[in-house]
């Protein structure tokens, strides 16, 4: 088993199947119809470093959305009345 960075673990939840997803047919249409269009777009307004590869924005943006994802779960569990 490939050694999960612990910083990242503060983030991701379950390492393998973060992994596990990005062999899906659903992983592959997230990053074509969300993650691709909203690279062109930084790139099309300037905001992204001239030289930032997809793949270094596709890994930002996948640790993004995962620790948020994650992050807002384990708020919602440990807050079952939510917002007052």
């Amino acid at each position: 088993m490939r050694m999960f960075c612990p910083l990242l673990q503060r983030y991701i939840n379950n390492p393998i199947a973060f992994a596990n997803f990005s062999t899906t047919t659903a992983f592959e249409e997230y990053v074509d119809y969300v993650v691709r269009p909203s690279y062109d777009l930084h790139q099309e307004m300037g905001i992204l470093n001239a030289n930032m590869p997809f793949r270094n924005f596709l890994s930002a943006r996948l640790l993004w959305d995962e620790s948020m994802g994650s992050t807002s779960a384990r708020w919602a569990k440990e807050n079952p009345d939510g917002v007052r």
